[in-house]
């Protein structure tokens, strides 16, 4: 059985993706210094198994099995990545932290600063059917008194990390909950350099994943903000597989270099910077690890002209968009038939 599993619980927004990779990439490289690391689809599956989604499909009823039966085999450290595991309430997380009896559950939290994880979790949600527009969701996100309760509590759930440390504080102690700064953008390997401190791994010769392009630039996210309220009536799987997979992740976010970015006005960033202070505060007098430095979840001075409201884009601008993602969704389902006929071809069925 295995001694020890590490979860990475979140936060949203904060780089998970990145440690996802980096972990998947180097597998190898952690299976000999002892630690088990399965693909992030099988723990998601497996997770949402075992504590229960409206998210599981046929082919993954049995992924808790299979996981449990991989972590009982091994006799080093596990590390699973999901962010989704921050949302869960008191009774999940006792009953995951149970299920991984007899290994010493151990959790780390990454966490970067609101001023970059507010617009990024907006675009996130875009990309996910929702269809508030980026005022409304900032006006609802900085105040103690949201204009759209359901926007803030929405965000809040998810970024409030005191809040959602002090749940899982009730089944794994302080001793074993470590929390990682993302560092500010250029400086490549810090990241994972403070995830092997707290895992106890040396990342130092580990290979890089290549960038990842997930987050969506100011007309993107508008674009697809607007098709989300014209949607009618889809389920959450050709809505993930066509809309989030295919032109949000494969196509759009491309253009994210190439669009400006989305930003807070002077008087939300001022508000954002209040409330970091507040919950730095908070996670000081908590008396948890901190890998990097919890001054680095204070976002950087206000700079203007630094994002837009994705809601000023003109008409033109949303035009261009539309015709990339029309382009390049083009091309994806072209090499998706492409590669279904040739599979027809090779069992020998006609085309």
């Amino acid at each position: 059985m295995a001694r020890r599993v590490f979860l990475h619980i979140g936060t949203m927004k904060s780089a998970t993706t990145y440690i996802q990779a980096l972990c998947t990439i180097n597998s190898k490289r952690l299976a000999a210094q002892g630690v088990l690391c399965p693909p992030p689809g099988v723990n998601f599956a497996a997770i949402n198994v075992l504590l229960g989604s409206s998210y599981i499909r046929p082919w993954n009823e049995r992924a808790w099995t299979t996981l449990a039966d991989q972590i009982r085999e091994h006799d080093g450290d596990v590390f699973l990545s999901n962010e989704i595991l921050s949302l869960r309430s008191r009774g999940k997380i006792a009953q995951l932290v149970a299920a991984l009896a007899p290994a010493q559950v151990h959790v780390m939290v990454t966490a970067r600063d609101l001023a970059r994880v507010i617009p990024s979790q907006w675009q996130e949600g875009t990309a996910n059917r929702q269809t508030w527009t980026w005022a409304q969701y900032a006006e609802s996100v900085c105040t103690d008194q949201p204009p759209d309760p359901e926007i803030a509590n929405r965000f809040w759930r998810r970024h409030d990390i005191p809040a959602f440390l002090s749940r899982w504080l009730e089944s794994v102690p302080k001793e074993r909950t470590t929390l990682v700064t993302v560092p500010a953008a250029g400086a490549p390997g810090v990241l994972a350099e403070r995830c092997g401190i707290s895992l106890g791994v040396d990342f130092s010769d580990f290979e890089e994943p290549a960038r990842s392009h997930s987050s969506l630039g100011a007309y993107s996210a508008e674009l697809v903000r607007r098709l989300n309220a014209e949607l009618g009536d889809i389920d959450v799987l050709r809505y993930r597989t066509g809309f989030h997979k295919a032109l949000c992740r494969s196509v759009l976010a491309q253009r994210a270099a190439r669009e400006p970015r989305i930003a807070l006005s002077a008087s939300e960033h001022a508000w954002a910077v209040k409330r970091a202070e507040a919950m730095i505060e908070e996670l000081r007098a908590s008396g948890i690890t901190v890998v990097g430095d919890l001054d680095e979840l204070l976002p950087a001075p206000y700079t203007e002209g630094q994002g837009i409201d994705p809601g000023t884009a003109s008409d033109a601008e949303l035009l261009a968009t539309a015709l990339d993602g029309l382009l390049g969704v083009t091309q994806e389902l072209a090499e998706v038939q492409i590669s279904y006929d040739e599979l027809r071809r090779t069992r020998g069925e006609s085309t």
